[in-house]
Formats: structure tokens, C-alpha cells, sequence
């Protein structure tokens, strides 16, 4: 599936379950995984203890952990930086890595950006739940998104099962997009362009592989 390697850093700031289910697949075995944070919390504990190498940057705000991140990533060759951090990620680490910092969130962005996604699509009413991957800017989950997913909202299914859902979602997400930054199919300009996918009418779009596809299919029916 990807024709190289690259490092994957994990930008993480609570339990990392998205990062633990997409790990459990075998699917990341090949990449350099690494973790870094401003604190210890759960996705350290498992780092660990699972042997991959990690960081913690202590630091009270966002835009001090970003200044420290800077200086511990002045390059960015060869690697992707996905964020499941909560604060905001500052310019002086953004404007670096241009392109290569992704966020996931648990919303159709623009509806509900913040740190309660899901929660907020809930209250809100809205007639789908989803998810969204997408670059980080300086705003409040502001910058272009990458894929987003999408399915209607069932009153007859309780909000366990839409929770799960949509963190189902963006394990299959996480995947895909590590899948297609390896491949070097992400291009970015005016607009991002994803290469070598599709836009049939899905749940998700750009439309992920069959092999995917058929993985979040199987995650849903257990």
C-alpha cells in the first residue's frame, strides 16, 4: 500500500484511543512512531510500555509547547505530525511545517469545531454526525480539511453507539491518511487535492480503499 516509510510523530495531550485502535491493526508497524506531549497522561503510559519512543515537554500553554516543539522538530523531511493535543498549536511551530500538521475532530467542520465535537453535534440537533481530518492553522480548527465522513443520524440508536461510530471513523481515517501522505497523494495549494481516490457516494470523502473500507465495515458489524 505505501511505497515508503516515513515518520509518524503523535502530537497527544489525553488517552490516545483513536492512536491505540489504529495501532492494534499491524497496519503503522513499518513507520518510526513517536510520542510527545506537555504533560504525562494516558498515551504516554502506553508508550511507554509498548516500547515507542516519546517526550514530555512540560509546558502550562499551547503556545509555549509549540515554541518547544519548534525547537525539538526544526525539520519536518519525511514527516507527518498528527495532533490529538487540546490547546492550540502557535505559528512559531505551524509556519515550519507548512502541510505536514493534521488534525482529527469528531464534527463535520465547519458545524461544531472545539473541544466537544460529538457533544456539540448532539446538542445542536443536526441530522448527521461525523468526522473530519484536517490541517491545522492558528485557528479553532479553521484549516483545510482532508476527509471528512459523514452518515444520518438514526433517533433510534443510542449515543454509545453514535460515539463509537464516529471514533470508528477516525481510526479508519487515521489509516487512510497516513496511507495517502505516504504515498505522496495529499497535494496541497489553492485547495487540497487528494490523488489516486474517488467521490462515489460514500461515508466518506474523498472515498477511503476497498481494503478500508471494508476493515471500518467489519469494526461496525462486531
Amino acid at each position: 500500500m505505501s511505497y515508503f516509510k516515513m515518520k509518524i510523530v503523535f502530537i497527544c495531550s489525553t488517552n490516545g484511543s483513536v492512536i491505540k485502535k489504529a495501532l492494534s491493526t499491524d497496519l503503522l508497524s513499518g513507520y518510526d512512531i513517536e510520542f510527545v506531549s506537555d504533560r504525562h497522561c494516558g498515551i504516554i503510559d502506553f508508550a511507554e510500555s509498548n516500547n515507542f519512543n516519546y517526550r514530555v515537554l512540560e509546558a502550562q500553554s499551547g503556545r509555549l509547547f509549540s515554541s518547544l516543539l519548534a525547537e525539538l522538530y526544526p525539520d519536518s523531511d519525511g514527516v507527518l505530525f498528527v495532533s490529538f493535543y487540546t490547546r492550540l498549536l502557535s505559528k512559531v511551530f505551524l509556519q515550519i511545517h507548512p502541510g505536514k500538521v493534521i488534525n482529527f475532530h469528531p464534527s463535520i467542520l465547519p458545524a461544531c469545531p472545539g473541544m466537544d465535537g460529538f457533544g456539540d453535534t448532539m446538542k445542536s440537533g443536526a441530522r448527521f454526525f461525523g468526522s473530519t481530518v484536517h490541517f491545522i492553522d492558528d485557528g479553532m480548527d479553521t484549516g483545510a480539511p482532508i476527509l471528512q465522513a459523514a452518515y444520518p443520524r438514526d433517533p433510534n440508536v443510542c449515543v454509545t453507539k453514535h460515539r463509537h461510530r464516529v471514533f470508528l471513523q477516525q481510526v479508519i481515517s487515521l489509516l487512510q491518511v497516513i496511507d495517502w501522505f505516504s504515498n505522496s497523494d495529499v497535494i496541497c495549494g489553492n485547495a487540497v487535492n487528494i490523488q489516486n481516490t474517488s467521490f462515489e457516494p460514500s461515508e466518506f470523502s474523498p472515498n477511503i480503499s476497498l481494503e478500508y473500507m471494508a476493515m471500518y465495515q467489519e469494526w461496525l458489524s462486531e
